[in-house]
């Protein structure tokens, strides 16, 4: 406040010409971010590194944990289903996710070790184990490494017109691989 300037009256506003006119009702709160279940029932907190919505399928959703793997929903997040990929501990973190948008049935993920798992050997397994990929919408798993380095996987991307994977790697800058069309 300036010096010699009166304080501002006490109470809202007045408005001398809209003050016939009914205040606007509070916006809608439409976040679900209370009534979406957490998928992870069997530790105290759910560190989520990524969600993505299927591109074909809005009630599918797909969820990577920081120490706890990936989970799908196909009703929205009413309800949320463990995914276990093959020789991976099922305490594992999730760098990025991606739905082939040309065939949903097609998910890949990056698997990545968080640092400060190594801290707690209570939260998530020490380890990354590169990308996995399904040609079932997540019924079954498997490694898609083939020229992989370096397994830890930050983020992950579909060029749809070159049907080509990429993959942003921990200490190995991009890797790609071609996609069957």
């Amino acid at each position: 406040r300036c010096k010699g300037r009166p304080p501002p009256p006490p109470g809202p506003p007045t408005h001398s010409v809209a003050s016939h006119i009914d205040p606007e009702p509070e916006p809608e709160d439409t976040s679900r971010r209370n009534s979406i279940p957490s998928p992870n029932t069997s530790k105290n907190t759910l560190e989520t590194n990524v969600i993505v919505i299927d591109p074909n399928n809005s009630n599918t959703l797909y969820l990577g944990t920081d120490d706890d793997g990936l989970y799908k929903s196909t009703n929205g997040g009413e309800s949320w289903q463990k995914m276990y990929f093959p020789n991976v501990p099922n305490t594992f973190g999730v760098g990025d996710i991606v739905v082939d948008p040309k065939n949903s049935n097609n998910v890949y993920v990056g698997t990545l070790d968080y640092f400060r798992l190594a801290v707690d050997p209570g939260r998530g397994i020490i380890g990354e184990y590169g990308i996995f990929k399904t040609t079932n919408a997540g019924e079954t798993w498997e490694e898609f490494n083939d020229g992989l380095i370096y397994p830890g996987i930050y983020s992950l991307v579909i060029d749809k017109d070159n049907r080509t994977l990429l993959a942003g790697t921990r200490r190995g800058g991009i890797f790609w691989i071609k996609l069957e069309n």
